[in-house]
């Protein structure tokens, strides 16, 4: 306790001296906007007063700033001999760096023959320092993210393009951090830095970031600097190894000076896969910024104070998903189900590397250079139609703020990091069966609707997540309050429902299934459990916790409207198309028939108008008993039919059609249906 009110002290006395530095700030979205200056402390005795391996947030605040800095338009202001107007080289000036220590490679050459689309721009530069352990060098590297340019997006897809089968490292990436560590040592040779007695600042975003991940990998391994005076910090980091054997460490002490960065809810640091047979790593630690699922004050203390940077920036307001790590998770879920393995995303029948490459082509090379209108990014007003323009942009920013380095940077100048940083875990309930579910907060207000296993999406509300697969509904959960979920069958027999809790890590990676229960539902009976916050408390194979409630009236399927088209045909060579309108328990049909001699809208064909009513009898097992009128013979007709629902919504069936005569008797005149209703 001694040493961390000592350590602490220091740090206060420390920020006494620091000196107020005004830097222009640009990023991915803002960079054909003016920059926007913020006042932002800067001390050199920052280096040394602690080895890298203890997270430094002023250090990372700058490192932010360079990797925002790092979209700016370098090679047009070195062409239009304007350097005063480059953002980056203001910020190295700001920092004291003098422009002939300054190297930038922002002129790519993507038909390289060796590196192709495998680059990325950067820059070094260099500096004395009087540092907390005297005078000393600092070294920075600064790699920018993925602008616009369908090359480096390909190359982000680039995990094993040579050999398409599986390789350890991500190739694009390797291949871009060989090149830039090329040119460094080249660069330190050149300046005559001594490495041992230097400091290294390496900062980057997205692809970036990736990139000086693997830099870091290279020089924790290379042993040429003391990794003790080196700082990483990758920002919104993607995943740079395929460790499908658990070989490697990437929290070894060995890499314990790489902190990366990343928000929970944001889909590239998601990439490539960390589940089922795919591993994918990043080396170093991982912290996480604050989202709905890890800060309950989210919305009314941490965004309003993140929004007065922010809106500086950008001119609006942050625009989040409320979500957590739901998203990311279950789309890492649905590509690990499409592609098992590295082998199977290059040679499936769709090709989903080639095909992934055609389309990035046409969006980007369809991209209109002003951002300033993200309704005409690829070619979207003629994907979309009418789609209100508002809507859009919201829909969007969604996409954007989540991984911006904008909305980075500004998260890390809002807070210090003992108030930014959190690792708190989250679950997701996976049902596995066609059973109907629902979700209510501490309040019993409702937040989802689940209708014999499809996801009701206009029921839900943040912040819980669903999806749905063909056999399986996900909701997600944070772990920052309870919420109280009904399952629910209305089945005349008992149908088998599996509940399993899923336990998800602070930055979104599956970690294992908790617990799995087995349980019979049908109509007349229900259950509830508690989930959120009380599913990450829950011991590795403890029970859920389930007990019988009463029937939830949120559940009941007959408020909903019932739609179902039909196409059927008979062994008699019938034909019948038409519809059913109303409500599960009671609905209208409307058929015409058609048989091997009908012509459309002849006088032969026949109309029958019925009602009927739907019934579960077993899991997606269903019972329809109907009554008819037809029309043109003005007699009536009986039909029971047997159907089963593979998936969501289409349901097949047989059925027994009994036409009934009641002329010159009693007679029954019997046929066989096989049909489709959807």
């Amino acid at each position: 306790m001694k040493g961390f009110f000592a350590l602490a002290l220091f740090l206060t006395a420390s920020h006494l001296f620091c000196e107020k530095k005004t830097f222009p700030i640009v990023g991915l979205v803002t960079a054909n906007n003016e920059p926007v200056k913020f006042e932002i402390d800067w001390d050199e005795k920052w280096f040394g007063r602690a080895p890298s391996s203890e997270y430094d947030h002023d250090i990372a605040r700058i490192s932010a700033v360079l990797s925002s800095n790092a979209y700016s338009k370098v090679k047009e202001a070195q062409e239009n001999g304007a350097i005063e107007q480059n953002p980056l080289r203001n910020t190295y000036a700001a920092l004291g760096v003098k422009d002939e220590d300054i190297f930038y490679d922002y002129d790519i050459d993507y038909e390289n023959p060796v590196f192709g689309h495998d680059q990325a721009a950067y820059s070094f530069a260099t500096k004395t320092i009087d540092s907390s352990l005297g005078k000393k060098t600092l070294v920075f590297i600064t790699v920018r993210g993925t602008t616009f340019t369908f090359e480096e997006w390909n190359s982000n897809v680039n995990i094993a393009d040579t050999k398409k089968d599986y390789m350890f490292h991500h190739e694009g990436f390797l291949k871009c951090s060989i090149k830039i560590m090329a040119a460094f040592e080249h660069y330190i040779l050149k300046k005559k830095i001594d490495p041992r007695d230097t400091f290294v600042l390496l900062s980057g975003h997205s692809r970036g970031a990736s990139v000086i991940n693997l830099i870091s990998e290279q020089i924790a391994d290379n042993g040429i600097f003391d990794t003790s005076k080196v700082y990483s910090f990758p920002i919104g980091c993607p995943k740079v190894i395929n460790d499908i054997e658990g070989k490697i460490q990437p929290t070894d002490e060995k890499y314990s000076f790489i902190w990366n960065i990343s928000n929970e809810e944001d889909l590239v640091p998601s990439m490539p896969p960390s589940f089922q047979t795919w591993n994918y790593k990043r080396y170093g630690n991982d912290l996480v910024i604050p989202c709905r699922w890890n800060t309950k004050e989210y919305n009314e203390e941490y965004v309003p104070k993140f929004n007065e940077i922010y809106s500086k920036m950008m001119g609006r307001k942050l625009n989040p998903f409320q979500t957590g790590s739901f998203l990311p998770s279950q789309l890492v879920r649905t590509i690990t189900e499409l592609c098992h393995d590295t082998k199977s995303f290059y040679s499936m029948i769709f090709k989903p590397r080639a095909t992934t490459e055609r389309v990035m082509h046409k969006i980007l090379y369809e991209a209109d250079e002003n951002m300033g209108d993200l309704t005409k990014f690829g070619g979207l007003p003629q994907k979309i139609g009418d789609m209100d323009k508002k809507k859009l942009e919201k829909a969007m920013f969604l996409f954007i703020d989540m991984h911006t380095p904008e909305a980075y940077l500004s998260w890390m100048l809002s807070f210090d990091a003992d108030k930014l940083y959190k690792d708190l875990e989250s679950s997701v309930i996976a049902l596995k069966g066609s059973v109907s579910a629902a979700v209510l907060d501490e309040n019993g207000n409702l937040l989802l609707k689940v209708d014999e296993g499809k996801v009701r999406k206009k029921t839900r509300k943040t912040p819980v997540g669903a999806f749905n697969t063909a056999t399986h509904t996900y909701i997600g959960l944070p772990a920052t309050e309870n919420f109280t979920v009904v399952l629910q069958k209305e089945s005349l027999f008992p149908t088998p429902v599996e509940v399993s809790v899923e336990r998800y890590s602070g930055t979104g990676v599956f970690e294992r299934v908790v617990t799995t229960e087995k349980f019979r539902l049908r109509n007349g009976s229900s259950l509830k459990f508690t989930a959120g916050k009380k599913s990450i408390e829950l011991e590795d194979g403890e029970k859920i916790g389930c007990e019988k409630t009463e029937e939830l009236e949120e559940l009941k399927r007959a408020d909903d409207i019932y739609f179902s088209p039909e196409l059927n045909f008979a062994l008699d060579k019938e034909v019948q198309l038409g519809f059913h309108l109303g409500l599960r328990a009671i609905y209208g049909t409307f058929l015409f028939t058609l048989d091997d001699k009908s012509e459309f809208m002849e006088d032969d064909i026949e109309f029958s108008l019925g009602i009927g009513s739907l019934a579960n009898i077993f899991g997606r097992i269903y019972l329809d008993p109907e009554i008819f009128w037809n029309i043109k013979a003005a007699s009536p007709s009986a039909r029971l039919a047997l159907s089963y629902q593979p998936r969501k919504r289409a349901r097949l069936f047989m059925a027994g059609n009994f036409d009934l005569d009641f002329e010159g008797g009693f007679s029954v005149d019997p046929s066989i249906q096989f049909g489709i209703k959807f």
